[in-house]
């Protein structure tokens, strides 16, 4: 039987079958992380980290629309760093490595955050998406 999580993905899909998350893929990657508190409440009370979706999309419908996939919450995480998103390295190397430990897995050295070979990166980014 799936469990609640697997059921909720699954209700949630659409017509294409992509999409489908649950509550905790909407923390993981909040602009300015403001969900980081509501993500580990969620993850104290036993939300999955290793959720698996197909495919999601982000900003469907918008310019800046991008289809992202085999995602899980902690590679949803990670998708802060794309430049059409909110996250700053700092934030979502603080959230991979609270989904990594609550899944009781590993959490590697990661030294580099953040990328100090990218310092002033958020004005590349900015002008990607052509924020002035």
């Amino acid at each position: 039987m799936p469990s609640n999580e697997d059921s909720q993905c699954s209700r949630n899909l659409d017509a294409f079958g992509m999409n489908g998350h649950t509550p905790l893929f909407h923390t993981v990657n909040a602009n300015g992380n403001r969900s980081a508190p509501v993500m580990k409440r969620l993850l104290r009370a036993g939300a999955r980290t290793d959720v698996f979706l197909p495919s999601i999309v982000r900003g469907q419908g918008f310019d800046w629309e991008t289809t992202c996939l085999d995602v899980t919450p902690i590679t949803c995480a990670q998708l802060g760093l794309l430049p059409q998103m909110q996250g700053t390295e700092r934030d979502c190397c603080a959230n991979v490595r609270t989904l990594l430990e609550a899944a009781g897995r590993p959490v590697p050295p990661l030294a580099n955050v953040p990328n100090r070979d990218l310092r002033g990166s958020w004005r590349l980014r900015a002008a990607a998406i052509g924020v002035r």
